[in-house]
């Protein structure tokens, strides 16, 4: 029972890993996409986004313990339509800068 309970936690651990790592990379013709990339970047590789989204969020940090400020973080996100025989790739940006890369369902 306990040998069942052990491979039960390696194999839930390992599908966290292995989907965690699934989304840091997008493969885009024959460039990889990475979280870091820039705006730039991505169009430069990937060209336009088949849809966007953007908005900006307000966000507030400690700097001292009475002390709070308040930011604004823009944010962009932008799917790629890579047809129906492949995924449909939607990457998030904070002030330029990608920090995720979602899978979604098959494009069309």
């Amino acid at each position: 029972m306990k040998r069942i309970a052990t491979c039960f936690v390696f194999f839930a651990i390992f599908g966290l890993v292995a989907e965690s790592g699934a989304s840091a990379i997008f493969e885009c013709g024959r460039w990889l996409i990475e979280v870091g990339d820039t705006k730039p970047e991505v169009i430069l590789r990937c060209g336009n986004p088949s849809w966007t989204e953007e908005w900006e969020e307000e966000l507030f940090e400690r700097i001292d313990r009475d002390v709070v400020r308040r930011i604004f973080i823009h944010v962009d996100e932008w799917t790629y339509n890579l047809g129906p025989n492949r995924f449909m790739r939607t990457l998030r940006f904070r002030n330029g800068k990608l920090v995720d890369i979602k899978t979604g369902d098959y494009g069309f």
